[in-house]
């Protein structure tokens, strides 16, 4: 079984609540095309959307009334939280039969496209401690054309999460933002980890991921609600001229045609 989990801004906050909601719908398209059916998905947010599309029991929404995020560090905490919430409700669902091994746990930003392989090859490697694409796509939303990218944002780890590593119970809630016990959380349960810190640290806890042999992930990169495009630590270096970036942007093979075996792959409608 692969369980996705999604953390979902609050309506307030973003003035762009409708776009968000439409991303979100087809980032649930997307995982709901999977070729195999062997999958959940689990939603940490503020309130519980409404939907155009139907989506059935796999579906579930997890309610934590997180404050109002200040700021990109806000942010990314209120992220994780939810995160954190999706896992605590995965281990109460299953109870007495969460396996002694662990779940794969897939966290995906709620506005990209995965691949519909995705649960099908867990399922195949049930023996395996996680997975990780080497490359994947990277796409201004609308363009024609999609970047190959080794580096794709916040959808980007499979993981196996074994029972310690998910939570019995949140915390109080009004210490959502609070540094220190940010601190104990990211140290314990890794789906609070930073995406590009994942592989290195799993290896480093003796479980290396694996390579898929797809690429697992569309990164949207143009929906104006991305925190890693928001990231603060990034204005400086979007100024500075990286000639190997250049080189590589301006190479037809780092580059994809979306066409319609790339839509039906990753359910974009």
């Amino acid at each position: 079984m692969l369980y996705f989990t999604i953390a979902l801004r609050s309506r307030e906050s973003t003035d762009k609540w409708d776009s968000v909601i439409s991303d979100f719908e087809a980032t649930l398209c997307s995982i709901f095309n999977q070729t195999c059916d062997d999958f959940e998905v689990y939603v940490g947010c503020n309130d519980i959307p409404v939907l155009k599309a139907p989506f059935d029991h796999r579906l579930h929404f997890v309610c934590v009334h997180t404050p109002k995020p200040k700021d990109w560090l806000d942010g990314c905490r209120d992220r994780a939280w939810k995160q954190l919430a999706c896992c605590a409700q995965i281990k109460k669902d299953l109870g007495a039969n969460l396996p002694h091994d662990g779940v794969f746990v897939f966290p995906v930003d709620a506005d990209d496209f995965v691949n519909n392989k995705c649960a099908a090859y867990v399922k195949e490697h049930p023996d395996a401690n996680g997975f990780k694409s080497e490359k994947s796509y990277r796409w201004n939303k609308g363009s024609r054309r999609m970047e190959i990218s080794p580096y794709f944002g916040g959808t980007m780890n499979i993981m196996k999460l074994k029972p310690d590593e998910l939570p019995d119970e949140l915390p109080d809630i009004s210490l959502c933002f609070d540094k220190p016990t940010c601190i104990q959380l990211n140290e314990k349960y890794p789906v609070r980890w930073d995406d590009i810190a994942v592989e290195g640290k799993m290896a480093q806890r003796g479980r290396p991921l694996e390579k898929l042999p797809f690429r697992s992930t569309i990164y949207v990169l143009s929906t104006g609600a991305n925190l890693s495009r928001n990231d603060p630590r990034n204005g400086a270096a979007r100024h500075k001229i990286h000639w190997g970036v250049l080189l590589k942007k301006i190479n037809v093979f780092n580059w994809k045609r979306m066409d319609r075996k790339i839509r039906q792959e990753f359910g974009i409608r």
